[in-house]
């Protein structure tokens, strides 16, 4: 009985939460990027990360990556600055997705990230990444970065990766 109480008065606190926030003139959300759900393994390896997030105006570019032991197990090094160019995690992968949009709306949206993106000839050539997603754990970062705007919406943590 008192769970169902819990339930119910949980769900009064959400309805009335929620309607406050529609009442009367809308506000502009803050620029916010949050990660959602678990990293998704692709048949090839890699990977899908999913988004919730809102931006405005022009000059933002995105970056999602997802780092990862061998094994797929918690190593804290993987947190690290530098982690993946340093050869700390076994698999990196990675992408500039440019298929966002910031218009000042929410959106959730899936990128999917890999190691195909090409380095430019000046920096060495070749592509950014390695290995294979596993199931298991993986530090995955999502950034949203308007360097004009001085702004920088950085969601990074460890997420399930299956």
């Amino acid at each position: 009985m008192k769970l169902r109480y819990a339930i119910t008065a949980a769900l009064v606190a959400a309805v009335s939460i929620a309607g406050a926030g529609s009442a009367g003139a809308a506000t502009k959300a803050e620029p916010t990027a949050q990660l959602v759900g678990k990293v998704k393994i692709n048949k090839d390896g890699t990977g899908t990360v999913k988004a919730h997030y809102i931006c405005s105006g022009e000059g933002w570019h995105l970056w999602a990556s997802a780092k990862q032991t061998a094994n797929g197990s918690f190593n804290p090094a993987l947190a690290g600055e530098g982690s993946g160019f340093a050869g700390v995690a076994d698999t990196w992968l990675q992408s500039h997705p440019t298929d966002f949009r910031c218009d000042g709306k929410w959106h959730t949206q899936t990128f999917e990230i890999n190691k195909e993106e090409a380095v430019p000839p000046e920096f060495g050539g070749g592509t950014i990444g390695r290995g294979a997603l596993v199931p298991g754990q993986a530090w995955v970062q999502f950034c949203l970065i308007n360097e004009e705007q001085g702004l920088s919406l950085i969601d990074q943590q460890w997420r399930k990766v299956g």
